[in-house]
């Protein structure tokens, strides 16, 4: 709802998307996730 006009979504509601409704490319939240586990010393 705060984006507004900038929303690039459409009508789809994405679960992972840039902030403004754009879909990350599929490997994007894998990505982000190990390089978060590895920072936080996660276990795989």
């Amino acid at each position: 709802m705060k984006v507004g006009e900038d929303w690039e979504g459409g009508t789809f509601e994405f679960l992972f998307h840039n902030g403004s409704g754009k879909p990350f490319y599929y490997t994007t939240p894998t990505a982000r996730w190990d390089k978060f586990r590895k920072k936080a010393e996660i276990k795989k």
